[in-house]
């Protein structure tokens, strides 16, 4: 079986000064060894919430966006 790198990039949601909104990006976790792109969500998940002593991922992020990382 082929295995794959991901990088998972959290953001949140937050407005600028003139009350536009903007995505801020909190961190990017590279994930390694991983049989499709859920299982690296829920790793990446994982160690997000470690990273940040998160209940719950979505206490500090908004959003996450998946990315094959190509550079192995």
């Amino acid at each position: 079986m082929m295995t794959k790198s991901y990088q998972v990039e959290f953001y949140r949601h937050l407005l600028n000064s003139y009350g536009h909104p903007y995505r801020s990006r909190l961190t990017s976790v590279r994930v390694a060894d991983c049989s499709d792109e859920s299982q690296a969500v829920v790793r990446a998940i994982e160690r997000f919430k470690y990273e940040w002593s998160l209940w719950d991922w979505r206490a500090l992020a908004d959003e996450y966006v998946v990315r094959e990382d190509l550079k192995h």
